[in-house]
């Protein structure tokens, strides 16, 4: 009889957007952009957008000088993202990984552009992504409650359990 402690767990593919958008102040503090973004990672992840959280912050000292079409300064905007992958997914994190990094800058602009339209908010600003990175979280390992214990003694523990259930038995 075989018994496993550890549960096969999620994966965490998380990186980030260097993005350049018009008025950043405001498009961070939009609940809408937040949302939009999430859909567009989550379709470019082939995961549900409940999977996807996202992040936003100004990127002090890259605010530029000039004014885009309606007077808003631009700058940029870095959004950090975290992508859970169910362990029973299809899609493997590392399959995800490749797929967001390989992705171009222009072609996750056209996605969050279009995540922007569906929540009305595609001509409140200007977008451009310029960089993406992704990685794969490394996982820490917890076996039912036993924290971080080393393998021989989860083998040793699960003898001992076995040995316990066996002497109820008798």
């Amino acid at each position: 009889m075989t018994t496993s402690l550890a549960a096969p767990s999620d994966v965490i593919v998380t990186g980030s957007l260097t993005m350049n958008v018009s008025n950043p102040a405001a498009f961070i503090a939009d609940p809408k952009v937040k949302l939009a973004i999430a859909v567009a990672m989550a379709k470019k992840a082939g995961v549900a957008s409940s999977r996807v959280i996202v992040t936003l912050s100004l990127q002090e000292g890259r605010r530029l000088d000039n004014h885009l079409e309606g007077g808003s300064a631009s700058g940029e905007v870095l959004v950090s993202y975290r992508i859970t992958v169910p362990a029973s997914s299809a899609s493997s994190a590392q399959t995800i990984r490749e797929d967001l990094s390989a992705t171009s800058p222009e072609a996750m602009t056209t996605l969050i552009v279009e995540a922007m339209a569906e929540e009305g908010i595609s001509e409140s600003y200007t977008v451009a992504v310029l960089v993406i990175s992704a990685e794969i979280e490394t996982p820490t390992t917890t076996n039912a409650g036993l924290g971080d214990v080393d393998e021989a003694t989860q083998h040793s523990l699960g003898l001992i359990v076995c040995l316990i259930t066996l002497a109820n038995s008798l």
